[in-house]
């Protein structure tokens, strides 16, 4: 629940506004990618029981800001890698939205 707060954050609320004002025309296309680096393997993150993996912990903020900018989803291409412990631990996912389309990058990297 903590990743769907931007919505009501006051600057968020501003540069919604601002968007909406098309000062740069319609938002068809979003970039967005996280990595998060030297995550213990006893992490959720690594753990299947928990629902865990690459999009667990960071991947919720970028799929929000596609969602929100280009409406819903229409077609998905995903490549992924899996981990020592069965989970993935690279993931980038290529949407088609309503109204453009999203590359969306997310990595968690094990210590070795």
């Amino acid at each position: 629940m903590e990743a769907m707060k931007p919505p009501f954050f006051p600057l968020y609320r501003r540069l919604r506004e601002h968007l909406e004002q098309d000062p740069i025309g319609q938002v068809a296309f979003v970039r967005a990618g996280s990595s998060i680096a030297d995550v213990p393997l006893n992490h959720p993150i690594y753990n299947l029981d928990v629902g865990g993996g690459s999009l667990l912990v960071i991947g919720p903020y970028e799929a929000f800001l596609a969602l929100d900018w280009l409406g819903p989803v229409e077609r998905v291409q995903t490549f992924g890698q899996i981990g020592p412990t069965g989970i993935d631990t690279f993931a980038t996912l290529q949407t088609k939205h309503l109204n453009g389309m999203a590359q969306l990058l997310l990595r968690s990297w094990a210590p070795r």
